[in-house]
């Protein structure tokens, strides 16, 4: 199936139903290339939407996400099949981190519909340490600008709606790992 007609939704859904001959321990969404922090940005995450559909299935979830300076998101944009030479240390951090934190999970059955998003800063260390967090309220408004070919992704930082320090948005900015434990399941209820 080519990568460009699936989400990571469809992807994991696919696997999980037709390609896979048993359960996973795990689903482990991403390494997301770009952060997926503040409220809008979870809602609109394909990452977030992979780790959610592995949990709908009862297994143990979870999105990871790289926040990447700009200038070298977008060489990374232009030219996904090199990576920076400067990044390498930071992605090889974190991915080692996901793979700890995934592997802690196993056999421990989501409660509800629950998802890990973790969020790891630009310069992420095996070090760097992880905080508990929310997501940040932010209006970032369009995303997107027109070009030549319609339209193409823009980054703004938005405008803060709350200025907590325990947001997923502080805790990176301030060089931790933010740890945001979504449980969908309370969607909707009073």
């Amino acid at each position: 199936i080519p990568s460009k007609l699936l989400d990571f939704e469809g992807g994991v859904n696919i696997a999980l139903g037709h390609l896979l001959e048993r359960k996973p321990d795990v689903v482990l969404s991403g390494l997301n290339i770009g952060f997926n922090a503040t409220m809008p940005l979870c809602l609109s995450s394909g990452t977030l939407a992979g780790a959610t559909e592995g949990t709908a299935w009862g297994i143990p979830a979870v999105a990871c996400s790289l926040d990447l300076e700009q200038s070298i998101f977008e060489r990374v944009h232009r030219t996904s099949a090199v990576c920076p030479p400067e990044l390498r240390p930071h992605l090889g951090a974190a991915c080692r981190h996901a793979a700890r934190f995934a592997k802690a999970l196993v056999g421990q059955p989501p409660q509800g519909l629950e998802v890990h998003s973790l969020n790891y800063p630009a310069s992420v260390a095996d070090d760097t340490p992880m905080e508990r967090t929310r997501p940040a309220l932010v209006r970032h408004g369009s995303l997107f600008q027109p070009s030549a070919l319609g339209y193409r992704f823009a980054w703004n930082d938005g405008e803060a709606v709350d200025l907590d320090q325990k947001t997923d948005l502080a805790v990176l900015e301030r060089g931790r790992i933010s740890h945001t434990l979504y449980d969908f399941s309370q969607v909707g209820r009073s």
